[in-house]
Order: structure tokens, then sequence, then C-alpha cells
């Protein structure tokens, strides 16, 4: 069995749902959800592969320990975890390896069975290379849901059930109070966005023509390590290596030299427009479209143009 762990705060329904297929063609399936599922859910999950659903009071923007513990619950002996690789998946999922003793695989791209463990695949420098690590089968694997390859599931009629939890710390494990983070802003989440416009250093700390541009074409807001690291955007839009990774149609890179680090986060998006003042920038190596300028310049006639195109209600 894999017990496959959803609803974490920074998990999506649709990142959800590629996990439980991508677990679903390995193994019979248990979901770990943070609520009672509704009809609606139990069918979709089920439609993604499910064979079964346990349930217990868990906050999503509360502490990684009750999480912890309900997976510590849910699992047996011969049993595999697998977890979103985000911010909070990774902690939960690095915390119950040492829980339980077990290897711990992050950032996979696919798993497959292979003889009597598991077979993970991964890439790294910017996908340059392609990493198979075979695992014991109880084993704790995250997966980028924007990059996992899912085959086709087999539907099923899961069954539902609560877990009842002793939420007492393991010895060795430290008792973690966490707050949710600030909202990164309005819009959509930068995992599921079809558009995301990202600053850097060119911004020189003013986000604001990125914030007006992404709002009116309904694009997420990202950046790169250098504007987190100054403080000029918050951690959950950091796009990169060391942030999160993105996938979307279009991608939009504002005064973002294209440090390697970077270039990993955004590796999988379909199209890639780059403005920078440096025509040597490395971006203009990985762009489809390329503007060599000011971004506050170009973006200024970028909004100017979208809002003339917009209808006017009177």
């Amino acid at each position: 069995m894999i017990a496959v762990l959803l609803d974490q705060l920074d998990s999506t329904a649709e990142a959800d749902l590629i996990l439980v297929r991508l677990a679903a063609a390995v193994d019979e399936v248990t979901c770990l959800l943070g609520s009672a599922p509704d009809r609606d859910r139990v069918a979709a999950l089920g439609a993604a592969g499910a064979s079964h659903l346990a349930w217990a009071d868990l906050a999503p923007d509360g502490p990684s320990g009750p999480w912890v513990a309900a997976l510590a619950a849910l699992v047996g002996p011969d049993d595999a975890v697998l977890a979103p690789s985000t911010r909070a998946g990774n902690e939960v999922a690095a915390r119950l390896a040492l829980r339980l003793g077990r290897p711990l695989s992050v950032g996979a791209d696919s798993i497959a069975v292979g003889g009597p463990g598991l077979v993970v695949t991964s890439t790294a420098f910017t996908a340059t290379w392609h990493l198979t690590t075979e695992l014991p089968k109880a084993s704790v694997v995250t997966a980028v849901s924007a990059g996992v390859q899912v085959p086709p599931p087999t539907p099923r009629t899961p069954g539902v059930r609560r877990l009842e939890l002793d939420l007492t710390p393991a010895p060795h494990e430290p008792v973690v109070v966490a707050a949710a983070p600030k909202a990164a802003g309005a819009g959509p989440r930068l995992t599921e966005a079809a558009v995301v416009v990202s600053g850097g250093r060119g911004t020189d700390g003013d986000f604001s023509l990125i914030e007006e541009f992404a709002g009116l074409i309904g694009a997420a807001v990202g950046s790169s390590r250098v504007a987190v690291d100054q403080g000029w955007a918050s951690p959950e839009r950091q796009v990169g290596q060391t942030g999160v990774s993105v996938a979307p149609e279009v991608y939009i890179a504002a005064g973002i030299s294209g440090a390697v680090q970077h270039l990993a986060g955004m590796v999988a998006a379909k199209q890639v427009v780059a403005i920078n003042t440096d025509p040597d920038a490395p971006i203009f190596r990985a762009c489809d479209l390329g503007i060599v300028g000011d971004l506050h310049t170009v973006l200024a006639d970028a909004v100017a143009a979208v809002r003339k195109a917009q209808p006017v209600h009177c």
C-alpha cells in the first residue's frame, strides 16, 4: 500500500489528484485527508485510483506534527508514503522518515515498481541530469506534481474512515508551533497558474508594475531568490531550485538574469518571455521571446496596452 498525503498547506486539488494517480499505478492507495470528504471528493479521488480514504481533523495551516502522527498511524511496516514536494509536504515527509527510520527521496518525477522495491526517477541541474534511485518499498517519497508522469488510472470506489490519533510527539521530536505564512497576494497559485510574471534584481524592490500587470491578465506573481533575500518578495513567491517549480503556459521573467538555480524552477514552462537591460544575460539563452529594455518601461507599456484593449462598462 502507498499512503498519499493530501490537503497540506501548499498543495492544490489538481496536484492532489496527480499524486493519487501516480501512486495508483504502483500499488493500492490510501489517502490521508485533513477533514471528512464530501461525496464529490470521494468520487474524484476514486476516479483517480484511490482505494481507501482516511481523515482526521488536521489544519492545513497548522504545525506538521499532527500530520506526521497521522501518517505514522496509517502506514504499516511494508507501506510506502508519497507526499507533494512542497515546503509543507517536504517537512512532513522528512519528519516522518526520521520518526519511522525509513529512506527519503525528495522531488521525484515518477515512481515505479522495481523488483522488491521502488524505482524513483528525478532530474537535477536544471534537468540536464536524469537520476534513477532504487529504494526499499517502505520508503517516503515526495513528488513534483508539475513534472510527474501520470499513467491512466483505474477507477475505484474508496472506503472512508476516520483516524483516531495519539498526537503525543515521539521522544526525539521537538514540538513545533507554526504560523500560517503571509498571503502572497491575490491571484492564482504559482503552481497552478497558466501565466506567471516574476521579478528579480532588476525591479530594485518595486514590484508594483509586475503586480498590476499580473492582475490585469490573471497571472500569478513570482520572484527570484535575490528578490526574496532582499525582502522585496515573500518566500512563497520564490521560483527556483530552493523555491517552487512551476509549469505555466507562459513564464515572464522581468529583471531576472537567469541563474541556473532560477531556471531549474521554470524549465517546464511552455513559453518563456524575458525582459532585461543586459543583452548578454543568460535568461536570453533560455527564452522564446527576449526584450532588451528596462522592465518598468516595458511593463508600463504592457499595462497601458492591456487597459486600452479592455472593454469599458458604464
